[in-house]
């Protein structure tokens, strides 16, 4: 079921950039939240995983704290450990880049971790001793957030420190293991560790270049510093029904190297072969999406909005003939401007925007209201339009379509290679092991495919495994909807239409890059 959901997810891409569709707007592809840990039971017990989401059928989550006690502990985990210079932190101006969070005096009470990949969200809680001492488990091989928090407060007044290193605003260990950050210090939202940056990432054996890699984005987790999202004065991790996630649905399409051509490419591309190094990119916008529970607010548009601290410029309902707007910060946007997105008996759904190229995502706050409720995610920092543009470090995953060697012509697709590859000032070079590991979900990528017509109903969906740097996956092991097995294996490449490409990093984005039509084939029904 979790390939056929991102099959429709992908499907929904029709009229981005690059995807077969003619429409001056990206389209977007629909994904709920995955399951985070519920709150423990008992004192130190760890909690059940979180229900799968409606658009990834994702991971359950991670043992959740217990009131009093951390969650259940793992021997294949990450043990952090530390003290509290003090237990008490006072208000002080925040450090550049935290300007949307402004924290009153609190008292420490609990240590909170947050792995943000839409993909497997978990949130994970520990107390504080009243000596400042903590200690926490973490899942290798996901960066988390760690935040400092008094839990008699409410809402992002909750915050006492952010975790910060160096460049790093996330801990990132890559196998099992223990480290003690030594005496933490929090001063203007900061939360600075006594370890040496050096020895901190020898403990989490991360190469300084991966730290880099990681350093350059993980900003992004950010937006997770807020441990009461619905500002009732609950820890959301102590309420079963609190899973909420803020995710980016990013498009990017494949064109000629040419800056002066605007020609995408196409499927009779990548049945030649593997496309170029020197391949371009086209950024195509970015859907931002908060997801919730029905049994947290029901579906109703008529109460939904969606509100930033800056100016954002959209496209209304997600596209259309009318172009982008722009709105100053803290409009409203409601009713049909949204774009929401769930399924038929799925207990969850999102709504949100479909945020324009050419114009910055906002930064700061992002507030999301349903039925009398309002998410307030904090510190939200997004790459900018530049940067997303330029795509520099990003990852993609290149596909062939492999056909019989004995076939000539409009021949059947029998397999799929592929190759995971990073943009570098220099072109598109092979992403190594450890870039891979760090950044691709362990779920690996998805090809989406519709057979016959671009908006047909018959989807074939393969996964691209990110645990090797290439490969081939064959054809006949795609997921199937709306076809049957025979049918799947007597498509032509002619026959292959509305190609998406797309992978869930690990920092709670959704990398789309659209190969478009082959011109002449893939007519609407």
């Amino acid at each position: 079921m979790r390939d056929v959901l991102r099959t429709l997810a992908l499907v929904g891409l029709a009229g981005a950039i690059g995807c077969g569709g003619d429409g001056a707007s990206p389209g977007t592809g629909g994904q709920g939240a995955v399951g985070t840990g519920n709150a423990g039971a008992a004192a130190g017990a760890p909690g059940s995983g979180g229900a799968p989401s409606a658009g990834s059928g994702g991971v359950p989550g991670g043992g959740g704290a217990g009131p009093g006690g951390a969650g259940g502990a793992s021997p294949a985990a990450f043990h952090l450990s530390g003290t509290l210079a003090s237990l008490l932190t006072a208000p002080l101006p925040l450090g550049e880049g935290y300007a949307a969070l402004d924290p009153s005096s609190c008292t420490v009470t609990h240590v909170m971790a947050v792995n943000p990949s839409s993909q497997d969200l978990h949130r994970t809680l520990a107390p504080v001793g009243t000596d400042g001492s903590f200690s926490i488990d973490l899942e290798p091989g996901h960066p988390w957030v760690l935040v400092f928090l008094d839990s008699s407060q409410v809402g992002s007044d909750m915050i006492c420190g952010i975790f910060r290193a160096s460049e790093l605003d996330t801990l990132a260990p890559a196998e099992p293991g223990a480290t003690d950050l030594g005496m933490v210090t929090m001063m203007g939202g900061h939360a600075t560790v006594g370890i040496a940056y050096a020895d901190l990432l020898a403990a989490l054996h991360l190469s300084s270049s991966a730290a880099d890699l990681l350093g350059a984005s993980d900003d992004v987790c950010l937006r997770y510093v807020n441990p009461d999202l619905d500002g009732d004065g609950v820890i959301d991790l102590q309420q079963s029904d609190h899973n909420f996630s803020l995710d980016f649905h990013v498009q990017f399409a494949m064109r000629s190297a040419d800056p002066s051509s605007s020609v995408g490419a196409t499927i009779a591309d990548i049945a030649a072969g593997f496309l170029p190094d020197d391949t371009a990119i086209l950024y195509g916008g970015v859907g931002v999406y908060a997801t919730f529970t029905d049994a947290f607010a029901g579906y109703d548009p008529t109460m939904a909005w969606v509100a930033f601290d800056s100016a954002s410029t959209y496209y209304p309902g997600g596209g259309g003939p009318g172009g982008p707007v722009t709105v100053s910060a803290g409009t409203h946007i409601t009713g049909n401007d949204l774009t929401y997105m769930g399924m038929t008996g799925s207990p969850y759904h999102s709504q949100g925007i479909s945020a324009a190229a050419g114009h910055d995502l906002p930064q700061g706050k992002y507030q999301f209201g349903m039925q009398g409720h309002t998410l307030t995610f904090t510190n939200v920092r997004t790459h900018t339009d530049a940067e997303l543009s330029a795509a520099a470090d990003f990852i993609m995953p290149f596909v062939h379509l492999v056909t019989a060697a004995d076939c000539t012509g409009d021949c059947p697709v029998s397999s799929v290679d592929f190759k995971w590859m990073r943009r570098s000032s220099a072109g598109w070079v092979p992403a190594t092991l450890e870039e891979l590991s760090l950044i691709v979900n362990p779920q690996g990528g998805y090809v989406s495919v519709v057979k016959d017509y671009d908006n047909g109903n018959k989807h074939l969906g393969l996964t691209i495994p990110s645990t090797v740097q290439s490969g081939s996956v064959s054809w006949s092991s795609a997921n199937l909807d709306g076809l049957t097995a025979d049918e799947a294996a007597a498509t032509k490449v002619s026959e292959v239409c509305h190609f998406g490409l797309s992978y869930d990093d690990k920092l709670g984005m959704r990398m789309f890059s659209g190969i478009g039509n082959t011109p002449g084939t893939c007519p609407m029904m």
